[in-house]
């Protein structure tokens, strides 16, 4: 992100972003439930939607948070740079600060990048160890096989 990155380069990303997030809500609330026995599959969606939700929460916080102590370290924290505070109508950042708040952002980008690379891995380690307990239970189920057989 820089001041004259091309408009177009972010209505990309976010209409991948877009695109993204209305092909992964139902398969995620699907197999958020798909394993509850009937009698508790409200309460199951309703733990998912409220994990979802604070996590919403959390993460707009701290994107929030970092981006304030970010401005704080690049010397933006007392600029009134919205609502009329230094920039004529309609032509954006002053020019002594957009270079900085351009750094701000950029940084702040960097916490969702991390949180999703924990969330792979976090994702793989539990697609491994699902794939080790059926495992143990086909070779548990063929010991009993072979006892009973």
């Amino acid at each position: 992100m820089t001041p004259d990155s091309p408009i177009v380069l972010f209505l990309l990303i976010a209409g991948i972003a877009g695109l993204s997030n209305s092909c992964i809500w139902a398969p995620l609330a699907s197999t958020a439930t798909h394993n509850l026995p009937i009698h508790q599959a409200g309460a199951g969606a309703g733990i998912y939607n409220t994990t979802r939700q604070v996590g919403s929460v959390l993460g707009s916080a701290a994107i929030g948070a970092l981006i304030s102590s970010r401005m704080a370290a690049q010397g933006l924290g007392e600029v009134q740079a919205g609502e009329g505070g230094g920039a004529a109508m309609g032509s954006g950042l002053p020019e002594q600060i957009a270079e900085k708040f351009s750094i701000v952002l950029s940084q702040s980008m960097l916490l969702p990048a991390s949180v999703l690379s924990i969330g792979i891995v976090a994702s793989t380690m539990f697609v491994g160890h699902a794939s080790l307990q059926r495992k143990a239970q086909a070779g548990t189920s063929a010991d009993r096989a072979e006892v009973t057989g």
